[in-house]
C-alpha cells in the first residue's frame, strides 16, 4: 500500500471518536467530527477513501448523511450501528448504497479487516472511474468513428464521426443491435458472420455502403474495454 488510508469518522459520541483516533492513528490518516453537517463540509474540501458514519446522530442519521453526498463521491461508505433489527439494516444499506455495516461495540482486528477490504474495493472503483473518463475523452474527441455496445450487442452510444460515416442519427442506432446496423452497410458477408460470433477484431478491412451508394474502405476493431 503506497499511501495511508484516509478515513473520515462521524459520531456524536466524542468518547468513541477519541478512542478510535487513539487506537488507529498509527495505521490510518483520520479526521473525526461529531456533526454530520460538519462532515459534509469536510468532504467538500478533502478526499477520503473510507467514510465511517454512526447511524444514530441528532442532526441526521448515518443513512441520511450518505444520501446527501454528491454523486461523484466514490468513497466507501461504512455504517456503524447498534441496531439489532436486520430489516432496518437491509433497508438502510440499500437506501444509502452502503458497502457494509459494523455493530457496536466493534473489535480492533475485525474493523481493521473491514477497512482493508473496503480500501481494496475503493481502489477497484477508482480504476474503473479513471478508465471511464479516459475512454470518455477518447470517445468525445476522436476523429475516428466509435460506437459502444453492451454485452448483449446493443449500441449504447455512437460518436459524431460514426454517425456521419453511416449517414445516420443517434436515435436511429441507440438500442439497436450493432450487427443489424452493419449488416445493412457492410459489403462482406463473411465479416458479418464474424461480427455476430462476438469475435474480438483488430484493424480488419471492411467496405461500407453509404446511403448515397458510395463504397468506403475502413478498418474496424472490436475490443472489450470493461467487463461490465
Amino acid at each position: 500500500m503506497s499511501e495511508k488510508i484516509k478515513i473520515l469518522y462521524i459520531d456524536d459520541d466524542q468518547a468513541n471518536l477519541r478512542a478510535f483516533h487513539r487506537i488507529y492513528r498509527n495505521h490510518y490518516e483520520i479526521q473525526i467530527t461529531t456533526s454530520a453537517q460538519a462532515g459534509l463540509k469536510l468532504i467538500q474540501h478533502n478526499h477520503f477513501h473510507i467514510l465511517l458514519v454512526d447511524q444514530r446522530m441528532p442532526d441526521m442519521t448515518g443513512v441520511e448523511f450518505f444520501t446527501k453526498l454528491p454523486e461523484d463521491i466514490y468513497s466507501i461508505k461504512i455504517l456503524i450501528t447498534a441496531y439489532t433489527d436486520i430489516n432496518d439494516l437491509i433497508d438502510a444499506i440499500n437506501e444509502g448504497n452502503i458497502y457494509k455495516y459494523i455493530h457496536k461495540p466493534y473489535q480492533k482486528e475485525s474493523i481493521m479487516k473491514v477497512i482493508k477490504e473496503a480500501y481494496t474495493v475503493y481502489c477497484f472503483r477508482k480504476n474503473q472511474r479513471d478508465d471511464f473518463y479516459k475512454y470518455k475523452e477518447v470517445f468525445t474527441n476522436s476523429s475516428d468513428p466509435i460506437f459502444l455496445v453492451s454485452k448483449s450487442g446493443e449500441i449504447i452510444d455512437a460518436n459524431s464521426p460514426f454517425l456521419k460515416l453511416l449517414s445516420t442519427s443517434r436515435n436511429q442506432v441507440i438500442n439497436k443491435l450493432y450487427t443489424d446496423i452493419f449488416e445493412k452497410n457492410v459489403l462482406q458477408p463473411k465479416l458479418i458472420a464474424r461480427l455476430k460470433s462476438g469475435e474480438q477484431l483488430e484493424n480488419i478491412e471492411i467496405k461500407l455502403q453509404t446511403d448515397d451508394n458510395k463504397s468506403v474502405e475502413c478498418l474496424i476493431s472490436l475490443k472489450q474495454i470493461n467487463i461490465d
